[in-house]
């Protein structure tokens, strides 16, 4: 089995994941209430999930890395 290529920056791979992590699960309960089925959330929330799992098998991230991450990517806009 071959390598993944390393994550360029993984904080604002992390920042990307959880929006859109968010967003896909937001679509697929929305879905959900209105009685269809969103394939596109599906598709965007197993994307995202699966990216979450290779910054997980690179970086490691627990809740804390999240936090971080969101708050070195607002520093860097701020600068």
């Amino acid at each position: 089995m071959t390598e993944l290529p390393s994550i360029g920056d993984p904080a604002l791979f992390i920042v990307l994941m959880t929006v859109l992590v968010a967003l896909g699960a937001s679509s697929v309960m929305s879905g959900w209430a209105e009685r269809r089925f969103p394939w596109l959330g599906v598709l965007v929330t197993i994307v995202a999930s699966c990216g979450f799992a290779w910054v997980g098998s690179q970086e490691g991230i627990a809740l804390d890395t999240i936090r971080v991450a969101f708050v070195e990517i607002l520093a860097r806009l701020i600068r």
